[in-house]
């Protein structure tokens, strides 16, 4: 198969180039595999990113939700002191409240852990990378609904599947995916109508198009705000920082006051 250089700075390119029919699977294949291939870049940086952030945004969370338990207390012990009974008072109780409140604690931090466990993009060597590549790209040419339009449901299931695998950069999924499609041969390779054919090469020209216009749009950091925030990272834990801080002072006055009242009236705490 023949290679087909591309320049992806020039966004006239895909003019300029004027790709032969013949060649334009193959351009369009490539243009697949740079724009999943950016795009799992992406997501590792922005992973990393997170990772780094999360803790300690989940720290203030932490800080927040229990800003809201104890005034919950406070709030229900003044209310409750000057009608003189609790029970005159038809909120949901303290303990409830506090129960709710660590439910949520505990759902942020299973989500944030889940965030990392599931984040499987493993490493792999060169020549196993070259190795995904390769499979992948046979992938593409055999069940990839925009070069296959007469694929089964089934084999654009197996092709989603295939997509995963390969953000995740699990070779052994896209093997076993390969070998499960290797009698499989491209449309393209089966169609003998011209006309049929120009439908097709048409479609895959707009198709081109389009993903160089993703590809331009994963390279520019300007359509990304958490690239935005990582180039600001310092001055961003710095305001969480500060938040967590003046979260920790507003609990000790909180705890004060509550401690007070309690001095004042046990029998509310």
């Amino acid at each position: 198969m023949k290679e087909v250089k591309m320049n992806f700075d020039d966004k006239n390119s895909f003019v300029s180039l004027d790709i032969k029919n013949e060649e334009l699977p193959a351009y369009v294949i490539e243009l697949i595999l740079t724009s999943h291939e950016l795009a799992k870049q992406l997501d590792i940086i922005r992973f990393n990113y997170e990772r780094t952030i999360g803790k300690i945004s989940l720290e203030c969370i932490q800080l927040f939700l229990e800003l809201n338990r104890l005034d919950k207390i406070v709030s229900e012990n003044e209310k409750s002191n000057k009608l003189f009974s609790r029970k005159a008072y038809p909120g949901v109780s303290s303990e409830e409240f506090n129960r709710q409140l660590m439910q949520k604690i505990q759902l942020i931090q299973n989500n944030h852990q889940e965030v990392i466990n599931n984040f499987a993009c493993q490493a792999l060597s060169n020549e196993q990378l070259q190795s995904l590549n390769e499979s992948y790209r046979s992938i593409i040419s055999r069940i990839n609904p925009d070069l296959n339009p007469t694929v089964s449901e089934e084999l654009v299931e197996l092709w989603h599947q295939a997509e995963s695998y390969f953000v995740e950069n699990n070779l052994d999924g896209i093997k076993t995916i390969e070998n499960q499609i290797q009698a499989i041969r491209p449309a393209l390779d089966t169609i003998d109508e011209p006309d049929r054919k120009t439908e097709i090469y048409s479609h895959l020209r707009k198709y081109a198009q389009n993903l160089k216009d993703e590809i331009a749009l994963l390279s520019d950091p300007s359509y990304h705000p958490f690239w935005i925030d990582m180039l600001n990272e310092e001055q961003t834990i710095s305001d969480i920082n500060n938040q967590i801080d003046l979260f920790r002072t507003m609990i000790t006055e909180l705890n004060n006051k509550i401690n007070s009242i309690s001095r004042l009236n046990p029998r509310l705490t």
